[in-house]
């Protein structure tokens, strides 16, 4: 598969290169279980899809822009075996928003995440996946602490040993409504932006350029990964805009742990379809 699309990209049919990696020996099967880690959505679990809040539209927005290159990203962070997309996700947001108000560059604490929002009846099941919105509802109301503080370790389970002394919260989030215009609003307005994704074998042997997939779906009931997107640009070789989405699979995997998507065609993979962000409460 690997050869037959790089031959595809020497003759410019394709606009990104795929490489064998750590991901090689692993089926679909158990890349959805371990590198994923967003669960099959159930309708029940839901309740605030139809609470979009439109960002209001400025005269202009930057052409392009990345977030890094000003200090709102940490570094790229790997979840190893744990199914926990939907929490580093979550945590690059609001990593963003500590940066942008306080003016600190800190990183937060998945773990906790995994072990105390761990919620069978609404979504989250720890290493075994969730979804991103229990997270935002968890933060705002338990705060949460520091990488330092409360270490990643890969764990399906642990205790939760969350210390309500330390931490940061945030305000309700907001769901951003399906239009990759108003996700580029709030990328350029708000920050880092928490998605989800469909993904397939393709994206996990990405290695470089503007990715472009007519095959994912784009249905939120489809999405299963989660990521964050830090800024958008065009490229010129191909002429394609893109968005600048940071992975969680460690800086060996893609653009040094990055993925550029293509933007502005047709909400591929579903990028624009779960875009959420919660401001600092301070």
């Amino acid at each position: 598969m690997i050869r037959e699309h790089n031959k595809r990209y020497r003759q410019h049919l394709e606009s990104y290169i795929l490489k064998p990696n750590k991901f090689s020996d692993l089926t679909y099967q158990e890349m959805m279980i371990h590198s994923h880690g967003r669960v099959k959505i159930l309708k029940n679990l839901v309740p605030s899809l139809s609470r979009r809040t439109p960002i209001l539209r400025r005269k202009s927005v930057p052409r392009r822009l990345d977030w890094r290159r000003r200090g709102l990203v940490t570094t790229v962070k790997d979840q190893g075996t744990c199914g926990a997309c939907w929490a580093f996700s979550v945590i690059g947001a609001v990593e963003a928003q500590i940066k942008k108000e306080l003016g600190i560059l800190v990183d937060l604490s998945t773990q906790q995440l995994i072990d105390c929002n761990y919620d069978l009846i609404h979504g989250n099941w720890g290493c075994d996946g969730g979804f991103e919105e229990p997270a935002f509802r968890y933060i705002q109301k338990h705060g949460i602490m520091n990488e330092s503080d409360y270490k990643y370790n890969e764990s399906r389970l642990h205790e939760c040993k969350h210390n309500v002394t330390k931490g940061y919260k945030t305000m309700p989030f907001e769901i951003i409504p399906v239009s990759e215009v108003q996700l580029q609003m709030a990328v350029a307005t708000v920050g880092p932006i928490s998605v989800a994704l469909h993904i397939d074998r393709k994206f996990e042997f990405y290695r470089s350029g503007v990715y472009s997939n007519n095959n994912c779906k784009k249905d939120y009931y489809s999405l299963n990964h989660a990521a964050l997107i830090v800024g958008y640009g065009n490229d010129n070789k191909t002429g394609y805009d893109f968005w600048i989405v940071k992975n969680s699979w460690g800086s060996d995997w893609g653009e040094k742990g990055y993925i550029r998507m293509r933007r502005n065609f047709n909400n591929m993979c579903g990028i624009a379809s779960n875009g959420l962000y919660a401001l600092l409460d301070i």
